[in-house]
């Protein structure tokens, strides 16, 4: 290196050099200078006591060595005794705190700073490895089951009213657990097959010529398995009690429900402490039956088309009551998903009574049509839906996280947070956890660092059971009413220690739209079928919607959009059902425009000037107030999703 260049650096930073290197380097050794020196033993022994008193750094205490050194090699050299030095040298205690004094105040600023971050992060050192003893130390214990919690309304359900006890053998049969919504599976032959793009479309129309006929035989092919579903369709409940372990449901069960499980491991070394912490979770819960009931009303959809065709409207009734049975009973375990799935399965009842209605083959007696709007309207959709289910997840998580101090308190546990990642990464990312082995030690190092930060379990469990009573008092107001709190913004703007309720409380007031569509499709539903009825008495359909309520309607169905009646409007061969929608003014029947690229949209102007935009239909547009979505919701009558 350039001698020049070295003479620029200032004295501070080489000064710090020697620091950092001295404990390395043997010249700094200040014993060694004094064993080296010819000085007699009571000098050394003097002079010994003085640098180990001065508690200075190695460097320092080799300077000091130096200088007391060369101070008595004078004296000794100016023919002074051992004694002589010694005395006049005085106490060696005042002359190490006087050396010391001198020395911390001729300290270089780098150096008094490279002492402080080095004691500092021996601080913090030491500080993180009495956090991590702690923070390893505490285990969660969970104490509560909430299984029997989830499962007790089932419990208290006879057989008779158990769905499940009608399904489960056929389903075996027919390996319908295999069968899921949105999927061809065992029943592809149900669903058109479009040829330009080579999916799976829409369901089946009579129309539909060679197909049609294939979906027709693999109906009567599983008459057993329909006939289930109608009988079994009728009954109260689904009545299949929910487990955490595979392993505790019955042989039965598991034939039907999950035909590919293969029993437990026998080693159960071959599952670590988080995969069987999360197995035993709530949200380990497994629930295929509900797609598979998903699929199984899309199937009766299509036996409705067939029995129709056939003139058999006894069938089609009955598959409708069973459709609708259905939607309720996959609600029995109270879950979100369950109820989303419920409020599916109920559209597709509507959109069946619909169409039947509409069809040229749907000639129902009155009896009929009475039947079909007792199970039109035989569940309210508030009943649809419970978040009980997700109180008890995240009750459940947080004693799968926490410590339990016996008195409702407790803290954040390693093991708790390794469950807690496990799920993030498997739920969140797809990827799982521990395939990057520095972000795998990065996670371990840093969770300790948790105990700073994360709520305890008592505030964690206050602010969930918080939020929770908000979403219960806000869920079910009015769409039109001014003073619903966000509880969505609210959860978003809490404060990072309280982790767990932002990934685990599901943003529940969006789905306000969804019960409020599923209302209303409702509604109509059973304006339709009343309207019909009305017509069967009178020859013709009502002019007004008042003139069903009492006979026909116990009440006039709500708008929710301005909790006045549905709006119902007479044709001239035919009537019309509609919501004013969300910009609440009545266009008089006149549809919302949705984008043809995103039809959950209302179309903007530049897409309606260029033919990109068409009437919405069911299931589109959200429900919530957006003075710019204009136009009307229509109910009836209008094409359905598969049409």
């Amino acid at each position: 290196m350039n001698t020049s260049y070295l003479n620029l650096i200032p004295n501070q930073i080489a000064s710090l050099g020697d620091l950092i290197v001295s404990p390395f380097v043997s010249r700094y050794d200040w014993k060694r200078h004094i064993e080296h020196s010819q000085l007699p033993t009571a000098i050394k022994r003097v002079v010994s006591t003085v640098i180990k008193s001065t508690r200075l750094m190695r460097i320092e205490k080799s300077q000091v060595a130096q200088e007391l050194l060369a101070h008595f090699e004078d004296g000794i050299q100016r023919n002074k005794s051992e004694t002589e030095l010694v005395d006049d040298f005085g106490d060696p205690k005042v002359a190490a705190s006087l050396i010391r004094n001198s020395k911390l105040k001729g300290r270089s600023m780098f150096t008094k700073i490279f002492r402080g971050g080095l004691w500092s992060l021996l601080a913090a050192i030491a500080i993180y490895v009495g956090l991590y003893a702690y923070f390893h130390a505490a285990k969660p214990n969970p104490s509560t089951d909430y299984t029997i919690e989830l499962n007790a309304n089932i419990q208290k359900t006879s057989a008779a009213d158990r769905a499940w006890n009608v399904y489960r053998d056929v389903w075996t049969k027919f390996e319908f657990g295999n069968e899921q919504a949105d999927s061809p599976g065992q029943f592809k032959e149900i669903y058109y097959k479009n040829r330009d793009s080579n999916q799976d479309g829409r369901l089946m129309l009579p129309t539909d010529g060679a197909q049609w006929d294939l979906a027709v035989k693999k109906l009567d092919d599983s008459r057993e398995l329909l006939d289930a579903f109608r009988l079994g369709g009728t009954r109260p409940s689904f009545g299949f009690e929910l487990h955490t372990d595979l392993s505790q449901y019955s042989a039965e069960d598991i034939a039907a429900l999950f035909p590919h499980y293969q029993g437990r491991a026998k080693d159960e070394n071959d599952f670590n402490e988080v995969d069987r912490t999360l197995d035993r979770s709530l949200v380990g819960i497994l629930l295929p039956h509900i797609q598979a009931m998903r699929s199984a009303a899309r199937i009766l959809h299509v036996d409705t088309r067939y029995a129709l065709s056939q003139g058999d409207t006894e069938r089609a009734t009955q598959d409708i009551e069973a459709v609708f049975g259905m939607a309720h009973q996959v609600t029995d375990s109270q879950f979100l998903i369950c109820s989303l799935v419920g409020f599916a399965i109920h559209n597709i009842g509507c959109e069946m009574v619909g169409e039947s209605l509409r069809s040229p083959d749907g000639h129902f007696d009155r009896e009929q049509l009475a039947r079909i709007q007792t199970a039109v309207g035989k569940h309210s959709m508030k009943e649809f839906i419970s978040f009980e289910s997700e109180r008890l997840m995240v009750k459940d998580m947080i004693q799968r996280l926490y410590s339990d101090n016996g008195k409702g308190d407790g803290r954040l546990t390693a093991d708790g947070m390794n469950v807690y990642q496990q799920f993030t990464s498997s739920f969140y990312t797809n990827q799982p956890q521990g395939t990057n082995w520095v972000e795998h030690i990065a996670l371990g190092l840093g969770q300790p660092l948790t105990l700073l930060t994360a709520a305890s379990r008592k505030q964690m469990s206050d602010k969930a059971d918080e939020i929770q009573n908000l979403i219960d008092e806000n869920f079910h107001k009015p769409l039109y009413t001014k003073d619903v709190v966000d509880v969505e913004t609210y959860k978003a703007d809490l404060d990072d220690k309280f982790f767990l309720i932002k990934a685990f409380l599901p943003a529940t007031m969006s789905l306000r739209s969804a019960v409020f569509r599923a209302e209303t499709e409702q509604s109509a539903a059973q304006i339709v079928v009343a309207a019909y009825l009305y017509k069967m008495d009178n020859g013709e359909f009502p002019e007004t919607l008042g003139q069903l309520v009492g006979k026909y309607l116990r009440s006039a169905p709500i708008d929710p959009f301005d909790g006045q009646p549905l709006r119902y409007k007479r044709t001239a061969e035919h009537f019309v059902v509609y919501s004013i929608g969300g910009d609440q003014f009545d266009d008089g029947g006149i549809p919302v425009l949705v984008s043809s690229y995103t039809p959950t949209r209302a179309a903007t102007a530049d897409e309606i000037e260029n033919g990109n935009a068409r009437p919405q239909r069911r299931g589109e547009i959200r429900y919530e107030l957006n003075p710019s979505v204009k136009g009307d919701i229509e109910l009836w009558p209008r094409a359905a999703d598969d049409e």
